[in-house]
C-alpha cells in the first residue's frame, strides 16, 4: 500500500510536467491562428517574439525563487504556490484583450512552470525509495512530452472553429491542470527529508510509514529514517552558504558545471526554435496553416513514442 501511495503521489505531481509542456507548446499554434492574428492586429515578428520569449523570461525568475521557497515553505506549499501562480498567468492569457496581456500572462505562467518543474523532481526523489527514485523523478519529463502532444493537437482541432474560441480556449485550458494541482496537493504527504531538516522527526517517521510501509518492514523504515537524519546532520556540518564556497571545492565545481552544461546544451540544440516557431517556418515554405499544424502534431506524437 505504501508503494502505491508513493507512486500515486508522483503521478499527481507529474501534472506539473504536463502543464509545462502544454504551456510551452500551445503558443506555437496560437500565434498562427487566424482569429488570434486578426484580433491582435496581425502582430509583427518582434511582437510575436516578445510573446514567445516572455515565458522564458518568467522562467528565469521562477528558477531563482525555488531554492528559497522549497526550503522555507516545504515541498507541498511550494507546489501550491506554483499552481496558483500558473492559474493567474493562464487566466490572463485566455482572457487577453491585447498582446501585452498575453505577454504578461505568459511571463507569470513561466514563473510558475519553472517552479513546478524544479520542485516536482525533488519532491518525487525525496518520497521515493532507491528502487523507484529514477522512475518517479522521470515522470515529469514524460508528462512534459504529453503536454506538448495535447497542445499541438488541440491547436489543430481548434483551428477548425470559426470564432475567437479558436485561440481563447486552448490558452484558457491551461488553468485546468493548475487548479487540479492547487487543490489536490493538500492531500499529499510532505517530504520526510524536509520535515527532518526542520527537526520535525516524529512527523517524518509517520510520513515514511505511510509512504514505504508494507506492514512487515519496520527494520527498513527505521534504517531509512536514520539514514536521512544522519545525511542531513552531515550536510549541515559542511553547509555551503556562498557561490565562492561552492566553486572552491573541485568535486562540487565539477557537479555544478556538469549539471549546468546539460541544461545549457539541451537548449542550445535549437529544439525550442522548432517547438515555438515550427508553424511559422512551414508558412515561409509555402505550407498552409492547417497542414503545418498537422505536421507539428505528428512530430509531437512521435516524440513520446
Amino acid at each position: 500500500m505504501g508503494r502505491l501511495t508513493t507512486g500515486g503521489t508522483a503521478v499527481f505531481l507529474a501534472i506539473g510536467g504536463f502543464l509545462f509542456g502544454y504551456d510551452s507548446g500551445i503558443i506555437a499554434s496560437t500565434i498562427v491562428q487566424p482569429y488570434f492574428t486578426d484580433y491582435m492586429g496581425t502582430p509583427n515578428s518582434a511582437e510575436t517574439g516578445g510573446i514567445v520569449s516572455s515565458f522564458t523570461g518568467g522562467a528565469v525568475l521562477g528558477a531563482a525563487s525555488i531554492s528559497y521557497l522549497a526550503d522555507r515553505l516545504g515541498r507541498k506549499k511550494t507546489v501550491f504556490v506554483g499552481a496558483v501562480i500558473s492559474v493567474i498567468g493562464c487566466a490572463l492569457q485566455g482572457g487577453a484583450v491585447n498582446l501585452a496581456m498575453v505577454a504578461v500572462g505568459r511571463a507569470i505562467a513561466g514563473i510558475a512552470v519553472r517552479q513546478l518543474s524544479s520542485i516536482v523532481p525533488m519532491y518525487c526523489a525525496e518520497i521515493a525509495t532507491a528502487q523507484d527514485r529514477g522512475k518517479l523523478s522521470g515522470l515529469l519529463q514524460l508528462m512534459l512530452s504529453w503536454g506538448f502532444f495535447v497542445a499541438q493537437w488541440l491547436g489543430y482541432g481548434c483551428f477548425h472553429v470559426n470564432s475567437d474560441f479558436q485561440w481563447r480556449f486552448p490558452l484558457a485550458f491551461q488553468v485546468v491542470p493548475g487548479l487540479i494541482m492547487a487543490g489536490g496537493v493538500w492531500f499529499l504527504q510532505e517530504s520526510p527529508r524536509w520535515l527532518m531538516e526542520h527537526d520535525r522527526h516524529d512527523e517524518a517517521k509517520t510520513v515514511l510509514q505511510k509512504l514505504h510501509s508494507t506492514g512487515h518492514n519496520d527494520d527498513f523504515l527505521q534504517l531509512e529514517f536514520e539514514e536521512i537524519r544522519d545525511t542531513i546532520v552531515a550536510e549541515k556540518e559542511v553547509a555551503t552558504v556562498s557561490w565562492k564556497q561552492l566553486l572552491a571545492k573541485p568535486s562540487w565545481r565539477k557537479r555544478l558545471f556538469l549539471s549546468c552544461g546539460i541544461q545549457a546544451f539541451g537548449q542550445l540544440s535549437g529544439i525550442n526554435v522548432i517547438n515555438y516557431y515550427g508553424n511559422e517556418i512551414y508558412k515561409l515554405l509555402g505550407i498552409d496553416t492547417a497542414t503545418s499544424l498537422k505536421i507539428v502534431g505528428i512530430s509531437g506524437a512521435l516524440s513520446i513514442v
